[in-house]
């Protein structure tokens, strides 16, 4: 995630970075204990899981009534 506006090239550097950092393999061993799976790849794959995510997420509150205090 970044602030809106971001420059692409700032980006595509983090996501880079990020995508070595996942491989590392003390960083997995970690993600491992959190059962947490790690997945890398490219800026836009995040935004298109990430809108499935929230479509997904609305119906089911949408269906169970689910309101903010």
């Amino acid at each position: 995630m970044a602030p809106k506006n971001t420059p692409q090239r700032v980006i595509d550097t983090l996501n880079g970075h990020l995508n070595e950092i996942m491989k590392m393999p003390d960083v997995l061993a970690r993600m491992n204990l959190a059962t947490t799976v790690p997945s890398g790849g490219e800026p836009r794959y995040l935004g298109r899981t990430h809108s499935a995510e929230y479509g997904r997420m609305a119906k089911v509150i949408a269906q169970l009534g689910i309101k903010a205090d």
